[in-house]
């Protein structure tokens, strides 16, 4: 067995974390790069507090809020290539696990 931070589990076990998060108040384009900031920040200080971390889960909405009216503008609607989706690509290379931003 081996010790994956404060979560013991064994070599061939599967590590996630589930992230409770608030939806954030959204209103602009900045409002999301703050949240995506905050979320890549919580990815890491999450794979040190947990070295053996597989994978992290974040909730929906946490990333461009619940204010639907916004999203029918362009830029507020995020696209495989925006990069905001890189800087998480970014964060999951960085800490060598997958990641779910919904």
């Amino acid at each position: 067995m081996g010790s994956t931070g404060s979560v013991s589990s064994w070599d061939e076990a599967l590590l996630i974390a589930a992230i409770q998060y608030p939806v954030p108040v959204i209103k602009g384009p900045e409002d999301i790069q703050i949240q995506v900031d905050k979320i890549c920040k919580a990815v890491d200080s999450t794979k040190a507090g947990y070295p053996g971390l597989d994978v992290i889960v974040f909730p929906e909405y946490s990333t461009q809020g619940l204010n639907t009216k916004i999203w029918t503008y362009d830029e507020m609607l995020l696209t495989l290539d925006s990069p905001e989706i890189g800087q998480f690509k970014e964060a999951c290379i960085r800490n060598g696990i997958w990641g779910y931003f919904p």
